[in-house]
């Protein structure tokens, strides 16, 4: 009886292994995992220079080289105007196109656009796509479209800018459009039709402290034909601070009980300076309790002192902060500065 037994499952046992090696035979891929598999000559595409409005773009080409079907899902566009366009699915050994597409007309100078798609490809799950170049505005401000001034009242200081055409069609400056008590301007021709430059110049009168406003150019541009420069300003008197407040935005008290270190990220740093030799100063006092105040140089008289505002976070209590620093000098001219000191406790 026993030999019976050992006979029948010798038999059963080989007659399954002769099934399965048939099925191998008849069937090669019969038990083998179908994977998908992404090739691509290239990832990135350098486009050179496009005027700003132009579209712009390139065809990649994926292989699928595994044996399962290769599928394509966008997830991602890091940039405004990009567009993708492609079949969600590649068969085994089929060859297909991603083409992107960049629509500039809302990015300019040096730019990166990325595609990002999420592949079934066991080895490389995500593709990542690149467009790369510089769009070119058809009016471009250099260094940018905006003049910072930073002077002494009395002091004449000039800030300039540089107005490039880039159309072939000429452009004309016709006139400045400003209403300042704080600035004058005009406008020099560099090449006529195309290239231009701005000079902005503080009034030796200009009242202290600082302010940011406009000034436009009127140009006979049918689009363009009022160009807004930003004019940032900043007057100090012989005795100025800078910044000329402290402002702590919102401070999470949840938070600077979960992170001590974050406390010390809130501190705040004011230079205030003479430009009239060197002064003492003599006292720094405040109407709000919970500051943590520090003078450097701690005493003595010197040209520049740098003062560190911190938050004593046993103290602090929710609401709003609305005070100031007052800090007394040897300068008879500046016996008092008075820093506001703004920001919300939650």
């Amino acid at each position: 009886m026993l030999r019976q037994l050992s006979l029948h499952r010798f038999l059963s046992i080989t007659t399954t292994l002769i099934l399965c090696a048939s099925l191998c035979f008849l069937y090669p891929d019969l038990g083998i995992a179908q994977t998908s598999k992404a090739v691509l000559s290239t990832t990135n595409y350098e486009f050179g220079i496009v005027k700003q409005g132009e579209r712009t773009g390139q065809a990649f080409r994926v292989r699928n080289d595994g044996t399962g079907v290769l599928t394509l899902q966008l997830v991602q566009m890091t940039q405004p105007g990009m567009t993708a366009r492609f079949k969600p699915e590649i068969a085994p050994g089929a060859e297909e196109v991603v083409r992107l597409e960049w629509d500039t007309s809302r990015v300019k100078g040096q730019v990166e656009g990325v595609a990002v798609l999420r592949l079934n490809d066991p080895l490389q799950p995500e593709m990542r796509l690149v467009l790369k170049g510089t769009v070119q505005p058809s009016i471009e401000f250099q260094p940018f479209a905006a003049v910072f001034l930073s002077a002494f009242r009395g002091e004449k200081v000039e800030s300039s800018v540089r107005i490039l055409n880039h159309e072939d069609r000429p452009l004309k400056v016709l006139g400045l459009e400003a209403d300042s008590q704080r600035f004058t301007a005009t406008v020099q021709t560099v090449e006529d039709g195309k290239i231009y430059e701005l000079h902005v110049t503080a009034r030796p009168d200009a009242p202290l402290g600082s302010a940011k406003e406009s000034l436009y150019l009127l140009t006979d541009h049918p689009e363009h034909s009022r160009l807004r420069v930003l004019v940032n300003m900043l007057i100090k008197s012989d005795v100025y601070a800078n910044p000329d407040a402290v402002d702590f935005g919102q401070v999470q008290m949840t938070e600077l009980n979960g992170k001590p270190g974050l406390l010390d990220l809130l501190n705040q740093t004011l230079v205030i300076k003479t430009r009239r030799g060197e002064m003492q100063i003599k006292s720094i006092h405040s109407d709000l309790n919970f500051l943590d105040i520090r003078q450097s140089p701690p005493q003595g008289n010197a040209a520049t002192f740098r003062i560190d505002v911190g938050l004593a976070q046993a103290l602090l209590r929710p609401g709003p902060i609305s005070g100031s620093i007052r800090i007394t000098t040897s300068d008879p001219d500046f016996p008092e500065i008075t820093i506001p000191v703004r920001g919300e406790i939650r």
